[in-house]
């Protein structure tokens, strides 16, 4: 009996010292999730633009779509742990009209086509990512999110006779065709931080559409922040996708700013 007795003190004194190396372990664990810093910020993507699967490609550069734009509205939001980051961020804009002209080659010699954008595009995304590896002054994040896209473009052709070619039925008419899409699509990528100095970081980001989408992304960027927790990025971003036959890219400065604390 004295036996069971000292072995259930044992196990008693066991499962006390488990209990209390879990409740240590849960307090290191919100002791470092509270580490953590939040930041709102606003990133800008000037952008220039790329639209293929039209009559005609249209290209605009950074110049146009400022020109052209008639609304912007970007938003981000992030924590920042040790080992974690989540971050939720929205693009939206709207240009009209934008386009370009160009020659065709036919059968009655050459024709002019026009073709003219208004578009409209909302991007929602969501982003997490998890510090699997830290070596010296870099630090290596895979890192997973969901992506929707919700985009109307109205397209205005137009093709118009050169002063060679007999009047044909149908030419000089605007055609319009209006194209709205909506999908969301699950992203991976790998994400390389290297710290310069303690207020500098260089940034190099990659990610693609695996689930319901193809998109990809990459992004380089350089981030200065102060001590009184106002930041500034500065970088490139490349980001391709395709919607209702088209296939968008886009690319240009990616510049922003923000507040963490």
């Amino acid at each position: 009996m004295e036996k069971y007795i000292i072995a259930l003190s044992l196990l008693l004194a066991g499962l006390s010292g488990l209990s209390h190396a879990d409740e240590s372990a849960e307090k290191n664990t919100h002791s470092e999730y509270d580490r953590g810093t939040f930041s709102f910020y606003a990133p800008i993507h000037a952008t220039n633009l790329k639209v293929e699967g039209l009559p005609v490609p249209v290209e605009s550069s950074v110049g146009d779509l400022f020109d052209a734009h008639t609304h912007y509205f970007t938003f981000g939001f992030k924590w920042q742990g040790e080992k974690w980051f989540h971050s939720v961020e929205i693009w939206e804009g709207q240009y009209e009209p934008f386009g370009s002209g160009k020659s065709i080659s036919g059968p009655l010699g050459k024709t002019n086509a026009d073709v003219y954008l208004d578009m409209r595009q909302r991007i929602s995304e969501y982003r997490t990512g998890y510090n699997f590896l830290r070596s010296g002054d870099f630090k290596f994040w895979v890192i997973g999110g969901l992506r929707e896209y919700d985009q109307t473009v109205d397209v205005y052709s137009q093709l118009s006779k050169t002063p060679n070619i007999p009047t044909m039925q149908g030419l000089g008419d605007v055609n319009k065709d209006t194209l709205n899409s909506r999908w969301a699509e699950i992203t991976i990528g790998l994400q390389v931080d290297y710290s310069i100095m303690p207020n500098l970081t260089l940034t190099g980001l990659h990610m693609a559409g695996v689930i319901g989408g193809s998109s990809k992304q990459t992004d380089v960027k350089m981030q200065y922040a102060m001590d009184n927790g106002l930041f500034f990025d500065a970088g490139y971003r490349w980001h391709k996708f395709d919607s209702d036959g088209l296939e968008i890219t886009e690319n240009g400065a990616l510049i922003g700013f923000g507040y963490q604390f």
